[in-house]
């Protein structure tokens, strides 16, 4: 019993004397901890961003697939469709009035939502099969670059909450018209003839069936759509949709009251800004030239200044959150564009038969 009590007394000893951290060693401890935390850290951001751009690319390859199996199914490119003010679903005179994003669907898995809304034919009309929301608030995940955060508008002052995206097709040129595709004036149907060559020089084109005059009952087909055989640069040199900029000072726009024409009402936009961007003017010089295309035809980054002008949500351009830029191409190719392009160069990779093919990027 003694030698018990005695190895016990030994233990309880040889306890009270084992060394402890002091607060030295504490810190020290910490501060390596701290240390291997913020050396961590910008490793496991740069991976999550990397993810996000394989994400944003992953959605450019799957809207060319689906706008290339649209092509070969229907034997035409999907189009920009007809002017904001005749934003409905079903199609009029055999031609789509909704733009590209939406004509894709079919061939993106979300048919039905598609047939919902041809069935609805009101984007501002609630459907109990969606909830009791309109067609613009389903967020369509294939449209919106995780980088950004995906996008919405913020709440109209009716409640709607409108869901953005972050792709656009290449328009040729500034300066159309949005209310009108027919006239019965010489003069005006001039104008619009030099808007279609001057604008609409690109694969996605303003197509369709238009209401002769406004707000009446009749409808005209208006410019043809644009299939493979109009291509005359080729579709693999041609871009069909790129990533493009956004007003970094709203990336939540305002889609009632004040209306941001570059972003609203989101992914269901037609023969607008909201899916449609500009690569330059597309005019030349007498020496063959191209012209220097406005500022806002210029990419830029979401690091640079947004807006031009006074107009600081004004943002026409093609553009990136990341180092550069990728774009499909006519024939569902994926590519990636700097964003020092030459301007030149990217108007004539927009559009489809100036006669100037690009034959490389590298």
């Amino acid at each position: 019993m003694q030698d018990l009590f005695k190895s016990r007394r030994i233990d309880s000893r040889r306890a009270a004397s084992a060394p402890g951290f002091t607060l030295v060693e504490l810190l020290v401890v910490i501060a390596i901890i701290a240390t291997l935390i913020g050396l961590l850290l910008p490793a496991v951001q740069s991976a999550r961003e990397a993810a996000r751009r394989s994400s944003c690319q992953n959605n450019i390859k799957q809207i060319g697939t689906a706008a290339h199996v649209h092509t070969s199914a229907r034997k035409h490119f999907p189009t920009a469709g007809t002017g904001t003010y005749d934003l409905f679903f079903s199609p009029k005179s055999g031609m789509a009035r909704a733009g590209w994003a939406f004509q894709i669907l079919p061939y993106m898995e979300d048919e039905s939502l598609h047939s919902l809304a041809v069935t609805i034919d009101n984007p501002y009309s609630a459907s109990p099969s969606l909830g009791n929301i309109v067609v613009m608030e389903v967020s369509i995940a294939a449209y919106k670059c995780p980088s950004r955060s995906g996008r919405t508008s913020e709440p109209t002052s009716y409640g709607d909450v409108y869901h953005m995206i972050d792709y656009a097709g290449a328009m040729t040129g500034e300066g159309f018209s949005i209310d009108q595709c027919f006239t019965d004036s010489p003069s005006q149907r001039a104008e619009l003839d030099a808007e279609r060559d001057r604008v609409w020089g690109g694969i996605i084109t303003k197509a369709g069936a238009c209401l002769r005059p406004r707000g009446a009952s009749q409808y005209w087909q208006a410019w043809s759509r644009v299939a493979p055989s109009k291509v005359k640069d080729g579709t693999s040199k041609t871009i069909l949709v790129m990533e493009k900029a956004v007003d970094g000072a709203n990336p939540s726009p305002k889609c009632s009251g004040q209306w941001y024409w570059t972003d609203c009402p989101g992914w269901i936009g037609n023969a607008d800004w909201p899916t449609m961007r500009l690569v330059g003017t597309g005019q030349k010089t007498s020496g063959g030239a191209y012209a220097p295309p406005p500022s806002f035809a210029i990419p830029r980054s979401d690091s640079q200044p947004r807006g031009t002008g006074n107009n600081s949500w004004v943002e026409n351009a093609f553009g990136s959150p990341h180092s550069s830029m990728v774009a499909a191409f006519g024939d569902a190719s994926v590519r990636t564009i700097n964003f020092n392009i030459d301007p030149g160069v990217l108007y004539r990779l927009g559009a489809r038969n100036d006669g100037e093919v690009v034959g490389s990027l590298d």
